[in-house]
């Protein structure tokens, strides 16, 4: 809030000095609405439009306002003033498409947004709303093909995350892993979730990555008979993993794992996370200060380069590695069971600690 503050006062005293710098008026009314003070950026708007009428961008701006305030009437009759002064704008089509359909007015939504695509192809906000208006009007092939814009939007962080292994584009499912990624709210979740069976119906190993308040209730529904995924989110989570051959996800944030009784496999990689493998045979992967106890069974964890995991193997017969991506391990730490052989790989040999 600080820096907004900074930036309000240092636009105010620029149009202190030129009053008719219109960027500084549409920079000034964003600001108050990032600042949460909204009523006050329509007020600056209105009179700064009221000023320069002519001015397409700042009728985009008020219109966007105008929106937020839920008077969408008048923010549709600003936009449209923005097209017509502007036609070969795309941002004020794509707007202008928005309000229509917070009005209810689908197939012109749906035609002002085509018109934007067609202006800027590669116009992500513009698919993503378009994916919105037909998901609405009940299209849903073009929909959700639409939908997959989401991935180029600036603000879009979750579908932005980067895995080695490609999205599934629809091929042969037999003997395989998939990981459902849970992107949006929980209704969304709740609502889709049903999916994961089909795709485990078609041979695949489902994971769900799940909110962490959701655990226990999806506990189970990703590939059946018991093979559950708990998943963190980026908050400081507890998972607890039944009875069942569990999938550990630690997530981001200082998580606390017990994947319980059955063969595991947990992977705690970001932020320095607690693991106990439980009863069972379990493979473990640990990060950044992580802490591991492999629990009853024969263990195999491995430690990423750069981390300071510790590393407890439990009662049975366990191994331990460092994986070092091209870069020498730390030496592993930790009490270690009767029986158990610890190991540090680095890049030149495996060499007994």
């Amino acid at each position: 809030m600080g820096k907004l503050e900074e930036s309000r006062q240092a636009l105010s005293k620029a149009l202190e000095i030129k009053p008719d710098y219109i960027d500084a008026h549409i920079n000034l009314g964003n600001i108050l609405n990032k600042m949460g003070k909204d009523k006050e950026s329509l007020e600056h708007l209105e009179k700064s439009a009221e000023r320069f009428p002519k001015d397409a961008t700042l009728a985009i701006n008020l219109g966007n306002a105008l929106r937020r305030c839920g008077r969408i009437d008048a923010a549709i009759a600003s936009l449209r003033r923005a097209v017509e002064r502007r036609p070969d704008s795309p941002e004020a089509r794509n707007n202008l498409g928005v309000a229509l359909h917070d009005a209810g007015m689908l197939v012109d939504a749906e035609a002002e947004l085509r018109k934007s695509i067609d202006l800027k192809q590669s116009y992500a906000d513009a698919h993503w709303n378009l994916s919105l208006v037909l998901l609405h009007k009940g299209d849903f092939h073009n929909g959700w093909m639409e939908y997959e814009w989401r991935r180029h939007l600036k603000e879009d962080v979750i579908s932005k995350r980067n895995f080695p292994q490609p999205p599934w584009a629809g091929g042969p499912l037999e003997g395989r892993r998939i990981l459902v990624l849970c992107e949006q709210g929980l209704g969304d979740t709740l609502q889709f979730v049903r999916y994961a069976k089909l795709l485990a119906d078609r041979g695949a190993r489902v994971i769900v990555e799940c909110q962490p308040r959701l655990e226990n209730l999806l506990r189970g529904v990703a590939g059946g008979k018991g093979h559950d995924l708990l998943c963190g989110g980026s908050g400081d989570d507890t998972l607890t993993g039944g009875t069942g051959n569990d999938i550990c996800f630690g997530g981001l944030g200082s998580d606390q794992v017990d994947a319980g009784d059955g063969n595991d496999n947990i992977f705690s990689l970001h932020g320095p996370d607690t693991v106990v493998g439980g009863n069972g045979d379990d493979s473990i992967t640990v990060g950044e200060s992580g802490q591991s106890d492999g629990g009853a069974g024969n263990d195999d964890t491995s430690i990423l380069s750069g981390s300071t995991a510790i590393v407890v193997g439990g009662s049975g017969n366990n191994q331990s590695s460092t994986i070092t991506s091209g870069k020498a391990g730390r030496r592993l730490k930790g009490q270690m069971a009767a029986e158990t052989e610890i190991y540090h790989l680095t890049k030149s040999a495996l060499q007994q600690v």
